[in-house]
């Protein structure tokens, strides 16, 4: 099952970006003037970027470094707890969406989709852009 409708949020120190579990709603988030990123607001803020934490799709722990030339490098935790070297491909589709293709040491394959948002320098993952459960 995909993570749920609520958000994700990512405390950001850019370049450094720490995600933890969020109980945000998007309607919410807007309400207290948060927004939701650009296709070019998402790549400029992750080129660079590390970004740490539980990968909401998954609910195991990664860090990846995202590189311009749209590839992550890091580390991500297996089924058996274990850390493992990690890449990805990513890409931000039109509409904003991080699109993101994990493959980690032991041959898993992760992917996820998620609009970004952001409101006094935190930053927001969900699944959909519709708050309906």
């Amino acid at each position: 099952m995909p993570f749920p409708r609520r958000a994700m949020l990512a405390l950001f120190a850019h370049p450094v970006l720490a995600i933890a579990q969020g109980a945000h709603l998007l309607r919410d988030l807007r309400a207290e003037g948060g927004a939701v990123l650009t296709h070019d607001q998402v790549r400029a803020l992750l080129e660079g970027a590390q970004v740490s934490g539980v990968l909401p799709s998954t609910g195991r722990g990664t860090s990846l470094r995202y590189a311009a030339d749209m590839t992550a490098r890091g580390s991500a935790m297996s089924s058996r707890g274990a850390h493992m070297k990690a890449w990805a491909k990513w890409s931000v589709a039109g509409d904003g969406r991080l699109m993101l293709n994990l493959q980690i040491a032991n041959g898993a394959v992760w992917s996820a989709s998620m609009y970004v948002a952001t409101k006094d320098s935190v930053i927001y993952f969900f699944e959909s852009l519709d708050d309906a459960a």
